[in-house]
């Protein structure tokens, strides 16, 4: 099965990662009723009813604001912008950081992809390693947007909503999601440790964050016990950090 960001092994499909959230096509009205939701689920009746209240008032002025920081502005890197949207995701992925646990075999493309929008670019980069089953698999999703506003907005509605689906695994017994904050890495990070199925010796992390106009996920499933969790993120981190230096200096 192969979900945005890469292959999810057999063990953990029943876990399945957050869909992702395009900013550019969301409404104005989708994304206030989003970032109340944890809220309101512990919120009483009465709280819900003045939060709903309050959402019309504002949702004019919130949605022209969102459109104007997420969507005008320069299209390039040549008007003041870090990162410039790629015809070829993958040409900037360097195992290198991997080789450790890559055994010196091909790291082979499976998806190298590019959709654009309005007012973003998506960038999909997903590739595998390794026999199937025993090696691994990573990804680098990236979305490149013509305002640095743009990339902030999708990580704060990334990180809502993983910690909203992270919550509601743990309420219905689903598989458990760690996320936690990540530094060293962009503006800001956050990731999400996936825990596998019992008795499994999947790893699968992924690295969260954004930087400047550009918003990035990277996300690494190691199999069969290949690396721990702790050497799963610093490969990650190195992964990431490697890819977002190639595509500056394209």
């Amino acid at each position: 099965m192969i979900s945005k960001l890469g292959y999810v092994p057999k063990e953990s499909r029943g876990d399945h990662a957050p869909e992702y959230f395009d900013t550019e096509t969301v409404t104005a009205a989708d994304r206030s009723k989003f970032r109340t939701r944890k809220r309101a689920k512990k919120a009483s009746v009465v709280s819900r009813i003045l939060a709903g209240v309050v959402a019309l008032v504002v949702l004019g002025g919130i949605g022209f604001g969102i459109w104007f920081l997420a969507g005008s502005g320069a299209d390039d890197k040549g008007n003041g912008l870090t990162y410039a949207a790629l015809s070829k995701p993958c040409d900037k992925l360097d195992p290198a950081p991997m080789k450790d646990i890559t055994g010196g075999s091909d790291v082979k493309a499976t998806k190298d992809e590019v959709e654009k929008h309005a007012h973003s670019t998506e960038q999909f980069c997903e590739a595998s390693f390794g026999k199937p089953g025993e090696g691994g698999s990573v990804a680098v999703n990236t979305q490149v947007f013509k305002r640095d506003a743009g990339a902030k907005n999708a990580y704060e509605d990334a990180l809502d909503e993983a910690e909203l689906n992270a919550e509601e695994a743990t309420e219905t017994g689903g598989g458990e999601q760690l996320i936690e904050t990540v530094d060293g890495v962009g503006t800001k990070a956050y990731s999400n440790t996936r825990k596998a199925a019992k008795g499994s010796k999947t790893v699968d992390y992924t690295l969260v964050y954004y930087q400047d106009n550009a918003f990035i996920e990277t996300r690494l499933s190691v199999y069969n016990g290949a690396a721990s969790l702790s050497e799963v993120k610093g490969y990650t981190k190195a992964v990431a950090q490697k890819y977002m230096e190639n595509w500056a200096a394209a």
